[in-house]
């Protein structure tokens, strides 16, 4: 913990530990990092204020409003074993990737009719993102 401090506190102030030798390749992979986790951070929010009622990211916790989302990326709509889905989504046909989500969060019943999921949609578009990047943690 103390070594992630010294890194934090030599970025924050934009310059490097007296001695130490930083390529401009290390800076920008430690300012992406902090962009993640500042991403991820509010990604987190939204989801629980959002999605987290129904909704969870642990494949262990059994759901019985909606299935879990771990993993929902590359997996199949309608494809969680012991999940009652409604025959809409279970016919979908397509694995979910970052843009069918984003599209299913607008709205959902435009994109699968017929679906169960009671979610009126989020017109915002960087909410949608947000959450979409803090799904993607959960592989």
């Amino acid at each position: 913990m103390l070594v992630l401090g010294a890194c934090c506190l030599s970025g924050c102030n934009g310059g490097d530990t007296p001695g130490s030798v930083r390529s401009e390749g290390d800076r920008h992979a430690i300012g992406t990092q902090a962009t993640g986790i500042a991403i991820n951070s509010e990604g987190e929010k939204l989801f629980r204020l959002r999605c987290g009622a129904c909704h969870s990211i642990d494949p262990d916790r059994p759901s019985v409003i909606g299935p879990h989302l771990a993993g929902i990326f590359g997996r199949p709509a309608g494809s969680v074993a012991g999940f009652a889905y409604s025959e809409a989504m279970r016919s979908y046909g397509k694995k979910w990737t970052p843009e069918n989500m984003d599209e299913f969060l607008e709205n959902s019943g435009e994109l699968v009719p017929g679906n169960r999921m009671a979610f009126v949609g989020l017109s915002n578009a960087e909410q949608r993102k947000l959450i979409i990047e803090y799904l993607k943690i959960f592989r």
